[in-house]
């Protein structure tokens, strides 16, 4: 440490208080220290904000539900009707079935020389909207 009597050197030691009272003045009570109050603020300015948001739905959400209008069960049934009649039976015959047939299995079968990818680009192209 360097402590020599000789050169006059001396040591002291004093017990201090870390912290001082200000002239004897009680600590503020918890509801009343600036800390909480802000944090009661921000939290009172989100929840004001999810209020709002959460009523904009609600008239958002009840404008929706209110124009729509629920079928009547005549409509109901008459559509069922019209979708009973539409139910067609089709026959083919055997060289229709066969030419069915043989396009489907030429859209699946790989033609020589494509690989992979260039064989399902051709295969799928006839069902391509453009």
């Amino acid at each position: 440490m360097g402590y020599s009597s000789e050169r006059g050197d001396t040591l002291s030691v004093i017990n201090t208080p870390f912290m001082q009272n200000n002239d004897g003045e009680p600590a503020l009570p918890f509801w009343q220290q600036p800390m909480l109050l802000n944090a009661l603020l921000s939290a009172g300015r989100w929840l004001i904000v999810l209020l709002a948001a959460w009523w904009l739905w609600r008239k958002v959400v009840k404008s929706l539900v209110a124009n729509k209008t629920p079928v009547p069960p005549a409509a109901v049934a008459q559509q069922a009707a019209a979708a009973a009649e539409e139910d067609v039976v089709v026959k083919l015959s055997k060289e229709q079935k066969e030419a069915q047939q043989r396009a489907a299995h030429s859209a699946i079968t790989p033609k020589p020389g494509l690989s992979g990818y260039a064989h399902w680009r051709t295969a799928t192209r006839a069902s391509w909207p453009w």
